[in-house]
C-alpha cells in the first residue's frame, strides 16, 4: 500500500516537459514501462502521430474573430451600450464553440510500425 508521500514522489518523478518526440517523452516512456514491468506487467509500444495543425488555425481564427468583436465593441460601446454589450458577448461564442468542439482534436491516426 502507498501511502502519500510516495505517491507524490512517483507523480514528482513524472513531472517534467514531454512534448511529443522530445528527450523527455522518451524517458516518461522508460519509466512508465520500468514501472510497469517492475509490478509484473508486459508492455508493448504503439507508435502513433496527430496532427496539431487543424486545432491551431481553428485557435487562430477563435483569437482573430473574438479580437474583432472585442474592439468593436469597444468603439461602438460609446454609442450604444446595448449593442456595444450585445457584440462584447458575441466575442464569448467563439472561445466557448471552440472549447465546446475540442473532442475532434483527440482524433489521431494510427501508424503501424514496420
Amino acid at each position: 500500500m502507498s501511502d502519500g508521500n510516495s505517491i507524490y514522489d512517483e507523480a514528482a518523478e513524472l513531472a517534467f516537459p514531454r512534448y511529443p518526440g522530445s528527450d523527455g517523452d522518451a524517458r516518461a516512456i522508460e519509466l512508465l514501462e520500468e514501472r510497469t514491468r517492475t509490478i509484473g506487467l508486459e508492455t508493448s509500444l504503439q507508435w502513433f502521430t496527430y496532427d496539431l495543425g487543424p486545432a491551431q488555425r481553428a485557435l487562430r481564427l477563435t483569437l482573430i474573430s473574438s479580437a474583432v468583436l472585442v474592439a468593436a465593441a469597444g468603439f461602438l460601446t460609446a454609442r450604444s451600450p446595448l449593442f456595444g454589450l450585445a457584440l462584447l458577448a458575441a466575442a464569448v461564442i467563439p472561445g466557448v464553440v471552440f472549447l465546446a468542439w475540442t473532442p475532434w482534436l483527440d482524433r489521431m491516426e494510427l501508424v503501424r510500425a514496420g
